[in-house]
């Protein structure tokens, strides 16, 4: 794979440092390939959010998780794994400390209000919407994912590029989270209903289907069941896979938290 074409998007002044911010100019991952800072497995997960472009990520039961529950939520109307490359020029080292960032989000004021207060981004990613903010008008947060696990956590180097770069991101008025893998997802309830969505939320939706939704909601009221809103896209598993599409596009709700079943209820998302 060739190499990326890049673009500084932002120059930040900073006591006694000075950082960039590196982009890639096709807008997508700044790194494509991840292979590793760790013997860990690693993969690309092709995401609806991003464009159906090949995110990478190199934790399973994390990046991938968080990933997964991204790409479902309501909450969310894009996503980006490895967004940008940031570059902190201290006096003290020869050589430039590097940070890449595991996932930008684009939220509603609602999900990065709930992160924000210290719910676990699995409870907040789960929450059922009424209403769609647009792409353009969602906020930025920049998330860094971490496994108990890690190693770097008790780095000090590692930690003080952290704190730079935290530094960095207040002064570009982009919230930055950390989601701590046993803080955040707790218990494990959830990942294995935001996995149906791995299989179908390339499902093909046309027109018809966006009429068949507003018929059943609109003579029928915002609350609805799953398998009646199902069956009227069309019967059987064609009908429950339109079903995780419209979810992945924000046209229907769901609470991911809970088990999915035909008595489970449905929003109509405005």
């Amino acid at each position: 794979m060739g190499k990326v074409n890049e673009t500084t998007t932002h120059q930040i002044d900073l006591k006694g440092a000075f950082a960039r911010v590196v982009v890639s100019n096709d807008g997508g991952p700044i790194r494509r390939i991840l292979n590793g800072r760790r013997n860990i497995r690693t993969g690309t997960f092709i995401s609806f959010k991003a464009d159906l472009r090949a995110m990478p990520w190199e934790s399973y039961q994390g990046e991938l998780a968080v990933l997964k529950l991204a790409e479902g939520s309501t909450g969310t109307a894009k996503l980006l794994a490895q967004p940008h490359r940031l570059e902190i020029f201290t006096r003290e080292l020869l050589q430039p400390l590097i940070y890449f960032p595991d996932l930008r989000l684009m939220v509603d004021d609602e999900f990065l209000a709930g992160l924000l207060a210290g719910k676990p981004f699995v409870t907040v990613a789960s929450e059922m919407r009424t209403r769609r903010e647009e792409a353009n008008r969602c906020r930025v947060v920049i998330i860094e994912v971490k496994l108990p696990t890690d190693p770097r956590l008790d780095d000090p180097f590692y930690n003080m590029k952290i704190g730079l770069a935290q530094e960095v991101y207040e002064r570009l008025g982009v919230p930055f989270l950390t989601i701590e893998r046993t803080k955040h997802f707790s218990p494990d309830r959830t990942l294995p209903f935001a996995d149906l969505f791995m299989f179908d939320r390339h499902t093909k939706i046309d027109d018809g289907d966006y009429d068949i939704l507003r018929r059943v909601f609109d003579s029928r009221g915002k609350v609805r069941f799953y398998g009646e809103v199902s069956e009227a896209l069309c019967p059987g598993p064609t009908g429950m896979a339109k079903m995780l599409g419209l979810q992945i596009r924000r046209r229907i709700s769901i609470d991911l938290s809970e088990r999915i079943t035909g008595d489970s209820n449905v929003l109509y998302v405005r």
